[in-house]
């Protein structure tokens, strides 16, 4: 959750992070293990490895950031009353000049959604295994969102603000996006 990620490469850890969050967003990236934050997830896009593919070399991470990072595409829901932190999923493409590092300058944001607790935290990213290129499923992102958090000690009621049923917010959800930018 510190947000490193690694190579390795017959057998071995290359030295040099694949990426590393802390570095690449200055400030932005949150990480704390006691309260589910930081790199909480990371999936390859289905063509990483397909040179004449849109989605060639794309990466794709769900972290956490501060809230003064950005502007959250989804605001916190009323009844919270506050941002502890956003949730964030960003893409990012290999540095052309090293294939074992990604280039911090190729991120681009996909989504953020502010997060009213420190905890219950989005934290799976993912592409259908079974998708073959040419099938309308083929390079679509599943996101799993976290609910919001633990209400019962801020309200003293189990799920008070009950995101997961509201159909206009992304907490306590799946969701299935294509992440290409141009939507391919």
């Amino acid at each position: 959750m510190t947000g490193k990620i690694y190579v390795i490469r017959d057998g071995h850890v290359l030295p040099q992070p694949f990426l590393d969050m802390a570095i690449a967003r200055k400030g932005s990236f949150t990480s704390t293990d006691l309260f589910e934050q930081g790199l909480n997830t990371f999936a390859f896009h289905p063509d990483f490895a397909r040179g004449s593919r849109p989605g060639s070399g794309k990466l794709y991470t769900f972290s956490t950031e501060t809230p003064q990072s950005g502007i959250a595409d989804f605001p916190t829901p009323d009844a919270a009353g506050g941002v502890d932190h956003h949730d964030v999923v960003a893409e990012w493409s290999i540095d052309p000049a090293n294939p074992n590092r990604i280039d911090p300058s190729s991120r681009r944001e996909i989504l953020r959604i502010a997060h009213p607790l420190h905890d219950h935290v989005g934290g799976q990213l993912g592409f259908n295994p079974k998708a073959k290129p040419g099938q309308s499923e083929y390079g679509l992102l599943y996101i799993g969102v976290g609910d919001g958090g633990n209400t019962i000690f801020r309200t003293g009621k189990v799920d008070a603000w009950r995101t997961a049923q509201n159909l206009l917010g992304p907490l306590g959800k799946i969701l299935r996006i294509n992440p290409l930018q141009d939507g391919r």
